[in-house]
Protein backbone atom coordinates (compact mmCIF):
# COMPACT_ATOMS: atom_id res chain seq x y z
CA UNK A 1 0.00 0.00 0.00
CA UNK A 2 1.06 3.49 -0.86
CA UNK A 3 2.08 5.56 1.87
CA UNK A 4 -0.58 8.10 3.31
CA UNK A 5 -0.43 11.22 5.11
CA UNK A 6 -3.02 12.34 7.93
CA UNK A 7 -3.47 16.28 8.41
CA UNK A 8 -3.64 17.70 11.52
CA UNK A 9 -5.14 21.01 11.98
CA UNK A 10 -5.91 23.27 15.15
CA UNK A 11 -9.15 23.12 17.42
CA UNK A 12 -9.58 26.59 18.14
CA UNK A 13 -11.10 28.55 21.33
CA UNK A 14 -14.34 29.78 20.11
CA UNK A 15 -15.11 33.78 21.01
CA UNK A 16 -18.88 32.93 21.67
CA UNK A 17 -18.12 30.24 24.11
CA UNK A 18 -16.71 30.94 27.79
CA UNK A 19 -14.80 27.43 29.01
CA UNK A 20 -14.31 26.30 32.29
CA UNK A 21 -10.88 28.10 33.92
CA UNK A 22 -9.23 23.76 34.44
CA UNK A 23 -10.53 23.36 30.32
CA UNK A 24 -9.24 27.06 29.02
CA UNK A 25 -5.85 25.73 30.91
CA UNK A 26 -6.02 22.58 28.69
CA UNK A 27 -7.08 24.75 25.42
CA UNK A 28 -3.53 26.74 26.53
CA UNK A 29 -1.64 23.47 26.15
CA UNK A 30 -3.56 22.81 22.78
CA UNK A 31 -2.22 26.47 21.51
CA UNK A 32 1.75 25.50 22.87
CA UNK A 33 1.66 22.40 20.40
CA UNK A 34 0.36 23.77 17.53
CA UNK A 35 2.65 26.90 18.11
CA UNK A 36 5.44 24.45 18.04
CA UNK A 37 4.82 22.21 15.15
CA UNK A 38 4.22 25.03 12.76
CA UNK A 39 7.08 26.52 14.14
CA UNK A 40 9.22 23.50 13.28
CA UNK A 41 10.27 23.40 17.06
CA UNK A 42 9.23 19.63 16.52
CA UNK A 43 7.37 17.89 13.76
CA UNK A 44 4.08 16.65 14.29
CA UNK A 45 3.33 12.77 14.93
CA UNK A 46 0.82 10.24 15.90
CA UNK A 47 0.30 11.40 19.61
CA UNK A 48 -1.27 14.65 17.87
CA UNK A 49 -3.39 12.71 16.23
CA UNK A 50 -6.65 14.24 17.89
CA UNK A 51 -10.13 13.34 15.59
CA UNK A 52 -11.88 16.51 17.03
CA UNK A 53 -9.92 17.64 13.83
CA UNK A 54 -8.18 15.46 11.64
CA UNK A 55 -8.37 13.92 8.37
CA UNK A 56 -6.72 10.68 6.78
CA UNK A 57 -7.83 8.27 4.14
CA UNK A 58 -10.67 5.92 5.17
CA UNK A 59 -8.85 2.72 3.40
CA UNK A 60 -5.63 3.68 6.10
CA UNK A 61 -7.96 3.54 8.75
CA UNK A 62 -9.48 -0.11 8.11
CA UNK A 63 -5.53 -1.06 6.90
CA UNK A 64 -5.19 -0.14 10.37
CA UNK A 65 -7.97 -2.01 12.27
CA UNK A 66 -9.65 0.33 12.98
CA UNK A 67 -10.53 1.78 16.42
CA UNK A 68 -10.03 -0.32 19.67
CA UNK A 69 -13.83 -0.12 21.32
CA UNK A 70 -12.14 -1.64 24.35
CA UNK A 71 -10.71 1.38 24.95
CA UNK A 72 -12.50 4.64 26.22
CA UNK A 73 -9.35 7.34 26.54
CA UNK A 74 -6.56 7.80 24.33
CA UNK A 75 -8.46 5.80 21.07
CA UNK A 76 -7.59 8.43 18.60
CA UNK A 77 -3.88 7.95 19.39
CA UNK A 78 -3.65 4.31 19.63
CA UNK A 79 -5.44 3.95 15.92
CA UNK A 80 -2.60 6.48 14.80
CA UNK A 81 0.15 4.41 16.42
CA UNK A 82 -1.08 2.10 14.08
CA UNK A 83 -0.98 3.95 11.48
CA UNK A 84 2.37 5.61 12.21
CA UNK A 85 3.12 1.54 12.38
CA UNK A 86 2.02 1.24 8.82
CA UNK A 87 4.12 4.06 7.02
CA UNK A 88 1.48 7.08 7.68
CA UNK A 89 2.83 10.59 8.09
CA UNK A 90 1.55 13.15 10.15
CA UNK A 91 1.25 16.72 9.22
CA UNK A 92 -0.14 19.87 10.80
CA UNK A 93 -2.13 22.74 8.61
CA UNK A 94 -2.58 25.95 10.63
CA UNK A 95 -5.40 26.61 8.26
CA UNK A 96 -7.09 23.28 9.11
CA UNK A 97 -8.83 25.16 11.28
CA UNK A 98 -11.76 23.80 13.70
CA UNK A 99 -13.61 25.45 16.72
CA UNK A 100 -13.83 23.31 20.27
CA UNK A 101 -16.58 23.97 22.52
CA UNK A 102 -15.25 21.81 24.84
CA UNK A 103 -17.33 21.37 28.34
CA UNK A 104 -16.22 19.09 31.07
CA UNK A 105 -16.67 18.90 34.79
CA UNK A 106 -13.66 19.30 36.92
CA UNK A 107 -13.78 15.57 38.18
CA UNK A 108 -14.26 14.69 33.99
CA UNK A 109 -10.61 16.86 33.72
CA UNK A 110 -9.20 15.15 35.99
CA UNK A 111 -10.14 11.93 34.80
CA UNK A 112 -8.85 12.83 31.27
CA UNK A 113 -5.09 12.89 32.16
CA UNK A 114 -5.50 9.13 34.75
CA UNK A 115 -6.56 7.36 32.07
CA UNK A 116 -4.30 8.81 29.75
CA UNK A 117 -1.42 7.76 32.07
CA UNK A 118 -2.81 3.94 32.26
CA UNK A 119 -3.10 3.99 28.76
CA UNK A 120 0.27 4.96 28.40
CA UNK A 121 1.38 2.20 30.27
CA UNK A 122 -1.36 -0.51 28.27
CA UNK A 123 0.01 0.50 25.22
CA UNK A 124 3.29 0.17 25.87
CA UNK A 125 3.17 -3.47 27.88
CA UNK A 126 0.22 -4.85 25.02
CA UNK A 127 0.37 -3.37 21.91
CA UNK A 128 4.05 -3.20 21.40
CA UNK A 129 4.59 0.32 22.18
CA UNK A 130 7.20 -0.21 24.22
CA UNK A 131 8.90 3.01 23.56
CA UNK A 132 6.59 4.87 25.58
CA UNK A 133 7.19 4.24 28.67
CA UNK A 134 10.96 5.81 27.72
CA UNK A 135 9.05 8.87 26.77
CA UNK A 136 7.31 8.78 30.15
CA UNK A 137 10.53 8.49 32.02
CA UNK A 138 12.53 10.89 29.64
CA UNK A 139 9.48 13.81 29.58
CA UNK A 140 9.47 13.56 33.46
CA UNK A 141 13.10 14.92 34.06
CA UNK A 142 11.45 17.88 31.89
CA UNK A 143 8.96 18.78 34.11
CA UNK A 144 9.17 21.82 36.47
CA UNK A 145 10.94 20.32 39.21
CA UNK A 146 7.90 21.01 42.01
CA UNK A 147 5.97 18.78 39.81
CA UNK A 148 9.04 15.76 40.22
CA UNK A 149 8.41 16.29 43.77
CA UNK A 150 5.26 16.04 44.27
CA UNK A 151 5.26 13.29 41.93
CA UNK A 152 8.08 11.54 43.97
CA UNK A 153 6.20 12.22 47.34
CA UNK A 154 2.30 12.02 46.56
CA UNK A 155 1.86 9.48 43.89
CA UNK A 156 0.20 6.60 45.68
CA UNK A 157 0.13 8.01 48.63
CA UNK A 158 -3.91 8.57 49.07
CA UNK A 159 -4.15 11.06 51.73
CA UNK A 160 -1.14 13.20 50.75
CA UNK A 161 -2.26 12.66 46.96
CA UNK A 162 -5.95 13.66 47.93
CA UNK A 163 -4.66 16.77 50.09
CA UNK A 164 -2.14 17.98 47.20
CA UNK A 165 -4.74 18.11 44.72
CA UNK A 166 -7.08 19.93 46.74
CA UNK A 167 -5.29 22.40 47.74
CA UNK A 168 -3.96 23.04 44.24
CA UNK A 169 -7.55 23.49 43.14
CA UNK A 170 -8.67 26.04 45.38
CA UNK A 171 -5.52 27.85 44.55
CA UNK A 172 -6.50 27.74 40.93
CA UNK A 173 -10.08 28.72 41.59
CA UNK A 174 -9.19 31.48 43.95
CA UNK A 175 -6.40 32.79 41.09
CA UNK A 176 -9.01 32.34 38.51
CA UNK A 177 -11.47 34.50 40.16
CA UNK A 178 -9.20 37.11 41.07
CA UNK A 179 -7.12 37.01 37.17
CA UNK A 180 -3.98 35.78 38.48
CA UNK A 181 -4.12 33.88 35.19
CA UNK A 182 -0.43 32.59 35.68
CA UNK A 183 -1.08 31.28 39.35
CA UNK A 184 -4.20 29.64 37.72
CA UNK A 185 -2.19 27.68 34.89
CA UNK A 186 0.64 26.80 37.14
CA UNK A 187 -1.95 25.18 39.30
CA UNK A 188 -4.04 23.62 36.83
CA UNK A 189 -0.67 22.37 35.35
CA UNK A 190 0.44 20.77 38.72
CA UNK A 191 -2.97 18.77 38.92
CA UNK A 192 -3.10 17.55 35.53
CA UNK A 193 0.82 16.42 36.10
CA UNK A 194 0.22 14.42 38.94
CA UNK A 195 -3.51 12.81 37.54
CA UNK A 196 -1.44 11.36 34.50
CA UNK A 197 1.37 9.94 36.87
CA UNK A 198 -1.01 8.52 39.00
CA UNK A 199 -2.67 6.43 36.35
CA UNK A 200 0.97 5.49 35.08
CA UNK A 201 1.56 4.26 38.75
CA UNK A 202 -1.83 2.35 39.05
CA UNK A 203 -1.57 0.35 35.86
CA UNK A 204 2.11 -0.30 36.59
CA UNK A 205 0.78 -1.85 39.95
CA UNK A 206 2.57 -0.03 42.65
CA UNK A 207 3.88 3.14 43.91
CA UNK A 208 7.62 1.51 43.43
CA UNK A 209 7.36 0.51 40.33
CA UNK A 210 6.60 4.27 38.85
CA UNK A 211 9.53 5.33 40.92
CA UNK A 212 11.64 2.90 39.24
CA UNK A 213 10.25 4.11 36.22
CA UNK A 214 11.26 7.94 36.64
CA UNK A 215 14.64 6.66 37.75
CA UNK A 216 15.38 4.91 35.07
CA UNK A 217 14.93 6.06 30.88
CA UNK A 218 15.90 3.19 29.20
Amino acid sequence: MAPYTSVLGPMRTPTDFRMAPWVYWEQQMLYKQYDDMQNGVWEPTARQFYTGNASVAKEQISAAGGFDETINRAEDVDLAYRMADQGVKFVFNPSAIGYHYADRSFASWMRTPYLYGRYDVVFARDKGHSWLLHNVATEFQSRHPLVQMLARFCISRKMLYTMVIGIMQRAAAVSANLQMANIAQYAYSGIFNLCHYQGIADELGDRQQFLQLIRSPQ
